[in-house]
């Protein structure tokens, strides 16, 4: 956008075509990395040889860190949890202390406090089902109903601004406090028993 500060054409971030034509036919390029393709395509094949050699010796030696080379298979050492075994037992207890709440109850909560038919675009949004689709299997709104409510209220800035509204929410919550400042998570490589033989599972 013309003018913009936020939101400017990406030519006004680049250097002017006249400007950037003497500078290249009056002197090397300033900046950090080989200009030149082959030259920086050979560069990073030496340095990838370089590690790759680095990495043999290190293998071959019994010196890598949690990874041995056996009858030419590959052992890694799984990843140690850093939890104490305390700490999941507290957790364990404060989770039974919360109230367990189905998330399409709360959906359908937050549908009646609204008046909209927003549970429904929600699900659509969720389930990557469409609004169309959903409009089929829910009578009781019109796919023109659901295509109005999504551009009015589950736009990218919408969403953005609901989602800090919640986080605004929680964080005011007494007991966030006892969850830390939020500057970090616990929600990576959870996992989670499902049903079923694994032959079904997919």
């Amino acid at each position: 956008m013309a003018g913009s500060r936020q939101y400017p054409a990406f030519d006004e971030c680049l250097l002017p075509q006249p400007a950037w034509r003497a500078l290249r036919e009056t002197q090397p390029v300033p900046v950090a990395v080989e200009t030149t393709c082959e030259t920086y395509l050979e560069q990073q094949r030496e340095r990838v040889d370089q590690q790759m050699r680095k990495v043999a010796d290190l293998l071959a030696n019994d010196q890598l860190p949690d990874v041995r080379l056996r009858n030419g298979r590959l052992t890694i050492t799984p990843l140690r949890t850093t939890v104490p075994r305390e700490a999941e037992e507290l957790g364990r207890r404060a989770y039974e202390l919360l109230r367990w709440v189905r998330i399409t109850d709360l959906l359908v909560e937050v549908d009646e406090m609204t008046a909209r038919a927003l549970y429904t675009v929600l699900l659509a949004e969720a389930t990557n089902l469409g609004l169309a689709k959903t409009a089929q299997a829910c009578p009781d709104y019109t796919y023109r109903q659901l295509a109005c409510i999504a551009d009015w209220y589950v736009r990218d800035e919408t969403c953005r601004q609901g989602l800090a509204s919640i986080i605004y929410a929680q964080h005011r919550h007494p007991f966030a406090a006892h969850r830390g400042e939020g500057t970090t998570s616990s929600s990576d490589a959870q996992q989670f028993p499902v049903g079923g033989r694994s032959a079904s599972i997919g």
